[in-house]
C-alpha cells in the first residue's frame, strides 16, 4: 500500500490559517486536493510530496502501521498534523451503497439549506454557485428550549445563523433586550472585534443553526468581498 492514492485527516493544529481539525486532505496519483473548498496550502503540498518521495521500500507499511502514520506540517504562521486515514479508491459493495446513500442525504441537506440562506438579506448579492460553496463551510448545530448558547463575557467561536426557532439576547442580570429568529445572525461582533461578548444567548425554542468559526468566517469574508459589506454594517449598528 503507498501514499500516492490516500486520504488524510487534520489531527491537530496550531494557529494554521487554513485548515481545520477533521478536514480532510486527499491524494490521488500524487495530486493534492482538500474538501471545504479551500485553497491547497502550498506548505503542506511540500510535506505531503516529501513523504510522498521516500524510497519505494519506504513507501510501503502493513497496515496497522499505515492507520498510525502521522506527519507534520510546519505552516507559515502556525502548524498541524495529519494522519492517514485510508486509502482512496479501495471499497467493498457495501461500501459503494453506503457511500451513494450519503450523497444522496447530502444533495438533500445542501438543497434544503440552499433554500433557507437564498432568502436571506445577507446572502442576496452572492451568486448561487458562491452560496453552494459557502454552505459547503457550514456546520449545523442544535440546542434545546432553554440552554445558553453563548454567555456574556466569554469570547466568541461562532457565528450562527438561525435556520428555525427562535432565541433570545439577554444582557446583564437576565434582561431580555431583543428575541431573535429565522434568518437572523448573531455571535458575529464578537469574532469581528475579538471582544468578549456584549450579551448571552439562550434558546426559547429548539432551534437550528448553520455555524461557522472564526477562521471560516474570515475565510469567507476575503473570498466574498460582498460580504464584507454586511460585517460593516454590524459594526454600524453596535456603534450607535
Amino acid at each position: 500500500m503507498e501514499y500516492r492514492n490516500a486520504v488524510f485527516v487534520v489531527t491537530s493544529e496550531d494557529s494554521c490559517p487554513i485548515y481545520n481539525v477533521g478536514e480532510e486532505i486527499q491524494i490521488q496519483d500524487s495530486a493534492v486536493s482538500v474538501d471545504y473548498e479551500k485553497p491547497v496550502c502550498l506548505i503542506l503540498v511540500r510535506e505531503l510530496h516529501k513523504a510522498l518521495a521516500k524510497k519505494p521500500g519506504e513507501q510501503r507499511f502493513t497496515q496497522m502501521a499505515m492507520q498510525r502514520a502521522s506527519f507534520r506540517c510546519p505552516g507559515c504562521t502556525g502548524s498541524m498534523r495529519f494522519e492517514y486515514k485510508k486509502e482512496r479508491g479501495f471499497s467493498t459493495l457495501q461500501m459503494n451503497l453506503l457511500r451513494i446513500a450519503d450523497k444522496k442525504a447530502r444533495k438533500r441537506h445542501v438543497e434544503a439549506l440552499f433554500k433557507h440562506l437564498r432568502t436571506m438579506q445577507v446572502f442576496e448579492l452572492l451568486e448561487d454557485h458562491d452560496l453552494l460553496d459557502l454552505i459547503s463551510m457550514l456546520k449545523l448545530k442544535q440546542f434545546d428550549p432553554n440552554k445558553v448558547i453563548i454567555s456574556e463575557g466569554t469570547r466568541g467561536t461562532h457565528l450562527y445563523i438561525i435556520l428555525s426557532g427562535k432565541v433570545a439576547i439577554i444582557k446583564g442580570d437576565n434582561e431580555v433586550i431583543a428575541e431573535i429568529g429565522r434568518g437572523e445572525i448573531f455571535g458575529e461582533m464578537s469574532l469581528l472585534s475579538g471582544e468578549p461578548a456584549s450579551s448571552s444567548v439562550h434558546s426559547r425554542t429548539v432551534v437550528k443553526f448553520g455555524t461557522i468559526n472564526g477562521k471560516d468566517l474570515k475565510f469567507i469574508l476575503n473570498r466574498y468581498p460582498v460580504l464584507q459589506i454586511f460585517s460593516i454594517a454590524c459594526w454600524s449598528t453596535e456603534l450607535k
